[in-house]
């Protein structure tokens, strides 16, 4: 073809421009010649300027015939199960099939000198290192940071630190990864990359040396809104706006920041201890998981204004249990008595419902002594611990009205029914939150009783 181009050179860099159009016209029909599996490629290649020479065409339409070959790879993969039928085109990639062992190099001359002394890894090398080559130069401070993918389809991690809850997975499940081949999925879990925002179904892959976080499941798991800035990620979340977590830009990567990570959870985790969260006003611009597990309940009834009276003067009563565990003990209930007025909270440990007489008349002797002032009414429900010969004789002996609500009206006693529920999920929250063993739950409620009775109301304007 070069013989039969008549062409009249006036320069000597006509010379160089020729050489160029017919490297091109080299170019173009060997891309022609080439099987359609390699459309991808050619396309890549052709989009390139200036076009790449000959000698570097064929390097790289090598490189994808190593990768697409090993894809389908027995020894990569593994060999498909006995009796199963395969396809013409199964049988003849698996004949061809093979893992490039050594690092293939341009031997032939060639215009451009770099290219015969470029070394690049192949996709063998790659799947036996378990990462891509970007991924191995992050590292913070020895730390395996988490990094933010939008290709990927699922939240990946070799490690099992990172989990609050975990379950194994069976030994066949597997998973394709960046370099194509499959890896063993081990279990998965939960875990709280951002401040008490938790992503489920986080798969522990033994095999990779990195961690991913998907940034499609992110934005659906979490109902957030993703925004990408030259130096940052920013997730926001759709109806307050608030900032749930950034990532910032580290060598092409989004690398997810440490202080959006579990450490700062664990700091508000600790916060939410010591005040119990009795009080979720002020720690309104936090978020904290056990806070939001702890305080699962059915809608609330309305509320009534507060109307001050004389301390002491009503106390409201009722009985909780039992639990399904025992204390150290043996207590299987408590009983609550709130007074009206200042909200004041004393909490008794029993073993059994008519312990409850006996109870009230040590309280009311406390109440007597210790403070100067008499019970007059005594508000409970219609529970037969308080339906009694002894509780209603001791009452009527000292002028005490005692007030029952309806049958099945359990709103009727809201203060106490409420003051129940409150004390449950601050006992629960300090139990969640430390650890502890389900036969301390009475040990809790005692704490969690006074810590109430030392914390501001705004029912109470205080």
């Amino acid at each position: 073809m070069d013989l039969c181009r008549e062409t009249v050179w006036d320069t000597p860099n006509d010379s160089t421009q020729y050489a160029k159009l017919e490297e091109a016209d080299r170019v173009y029909d060997f891309l022609a010649g080439l099987n359609p599996k390699f459309d991808n490629v050619c396309g890549r290649i052709l989009e390139q300027r200036p076009l790449p020479s000959l000698m570097e065409v064929c390097f790289e339409v090598r490189l994808e015939e190593d990768r697409t070959n090993a894809m389908d790879c027995w020894k990569l993969h593994g060999r498909p199960p006995r009796g199963k039928k395969r396809s013409s085109n199964e049988k003849q990639n698996s004949e061809r099939a093979y893992i490039s062992e050594t690092t293939p190099t341009i031997t032939s001359q060639s215009t451009d000198p770099t290219v015969s002394q470029t070394k690049t890894p192949t996709l063998g090398a790659i799947a036996q290192s378990g990462m891509p080559q970007s991924l191995g130069l992050i590292s913070v401070d020895g730390k395996n940071p988490w990094i933010l993918d939008s290709g990927a389809t699922d939240h990946l991690t070799g490690s099992s630190e990172h989990f609050i809850s975990y379950a194994s997975c069976a030994s066949n499940e597997k998973i394709r990864i960046a370099d194509g081949s499959l890896a063993p999925i081990a279990g998965k879990g939960k875990i709280v990359p951002f401040d008490g925002s938790a992503l489920q179904n986080v798969l522990h892959v033994p095999k990779l040396s990195y961690n991913l976080l998907s940034i499609s499941n992110i934005a659906c798991e979490l109902h957030c809104k993703v925004i990408f800035l030259p130096e940052s990620i920013n997730f926001q979340d759709m109806s307050s706006g608030r900032t749930i977590g950034t990532a910032r830009h580290s060598r092409g990567l989004y690398i997810l920041d440490d202080d959006t990570s579990c450490s700062s959870l664990s700091r508000v985790s600790l916060l939410s201890s010591y005040i119990s969260t009795s009080e979720q006003d002020y720690v309104s611009s936090l978020s904290c998981d056990v806070c939001i597990r702890a305080k699962q309940h059915r809608v609330s009834f309305p509320s009534q204004p507060y109307k001050p009276t004389q301390s002491f003067n009503l106390i409201h009563n009722d009985v909780w249990g039992p639990s399904k565990v025992t204390t150290s003990s043996g207590k299987w209930w408590f009983v609550t008595f709130i007074d009206d007025h200042t909200r004041l909270t004393r909490v008794y440990l029993i073993t059994d419902k008519s312990e409850v007489p006996s109870i009230f008349q040590n309280f009311y002797h406390v109440i007597k002594t210790q403070f100067h002032t008499k019970i007059a009414i005594l508000r409970s429900d219609n529970g037969r611990e308080f339906q009694n010969d002894n509780l209603s004789e001791f009452l009527a002996s000292k002028g005490i009205v005692h007030q029952t609500s309806c049958a099945y009206t359990p709103q009727q006693n809201g203060v106490a029914e409420r003051k129940n529920r409150h004390l449950v999920e601050v006992a629960r929250s300090l139990m969640l939150s430390t650890s502890f063993p389900s036969y301390l739950w009475g040990d809790a409620i005692l704490t969690a009783a006074h810590l109430i009775n030392r914390m501001p109301s705004r029912i109470l304007q205080l």
